[in-house]
């Protein structure tokens, strides 16, 4: 099994679509907390399968 080089996409790699925090930044403070907007969670999932995809097919070649 390899390591792969590149590390996996984490939530504040992207803008948040919602309230626009720019990359990087956490969402927009709600009760304390950072909001847990889905639209940037979304992003973050789709290039997390897209990265587990791409390292799986190196992987096996």
């Amino acid at each position: 099994m390899t390591i792969p080089t590149d590390p996996m996409p984490h939530t504040l790699d992207f803008p948040c679509p919602h309230c626009s925090a720019p990359v990087g930044q956490q969402c927009q403070m709600q009760n304390g907390r950072p909001a847990p907007h889905a639209q940037r969670s979304a992003l973050q999932i789709r290039a997390a399968i897209k990265w587990a995809v791409r390292n799986n097919t190196e992987e096996r070649k």
